[in-house]
């Protein structure tokens, strides 16, 4: 049986090649966008609607994929955005958005994913981390601190889980 694959942020970028590439390779894939819609006729796997911004989508997500799969195997978080510019220009609020995001939606996808890991008592989440998470580098403060945010999370994420087979790790990106 193929493994079913979840990748959050499928549309584009990283998360399109690495969709790509595992259906490629025989994977079941399930990618998620914003707008699903738009990529049905053009992408090889499945799409389904997830924003991280939204309690309501990622609730409806969760329900709808478990419907479809009787299993998930792994969960690649993938999906965010960058904000950049010098860290006193930018608005607050943009910041604040980096933020809810990159990281709480991070953790409310993962959050939502965990009782079905549990409950089938093995699961793997790999969370898309950045070298801004370990490094800063100017005009990316918001971003860094989404991906610092995300770094300490997931390693603390890794002891918990550990004991119910259910592995976490980081892959970080010079980008």
């Amino acid at each position: 049986m193929s493994k079913n694959i979840l990748v959050t942020g499928a549309s584009s970028g990283f998360g399109l090649l690495v969709a790509n590439e595992l259906h490629r390779k025989g994977y079941n894939v399930i990618g998620t966008s914003r707008n699903p819609e738009k990529y049905v006729s053009t992408l090889p796997f499945k799409m389904i609607a997830l924003d991280l911004d939204s309690e309501q989508s990622i609730n409806t997500f969760s329900e709808r994929i478990f419907k479809e799969i009787s299993q998930l195997d792994i969960l690649i978080n993938n999906a965010g955005f960058l904000v950049s510019g010098i860290a006193e220009e930018t608005p607050i609020d943009l910041g604040r958005q980096q933020l809810e995001t990159n990281f709480w939606g991070t953790i409310k996808v993962t959050n939502a994913v965990l009782p079905y890991f549990r409950k089938q008592k093995f699961g793997k989440i790999i969370t898309v981390g950045s070298i801004v998470g370990l490094v800063s580098f100017p005009n990316a403060a918001y971003y860094a601190a989404s991906k610092h945010a995300l770094e300490g999370y997931f390693k603390a994420l890794r002891y918990e889980l550990n004991e119910f087979n259910i592995s976490v790790a980081m892959i970080t990106f010079c980008i």
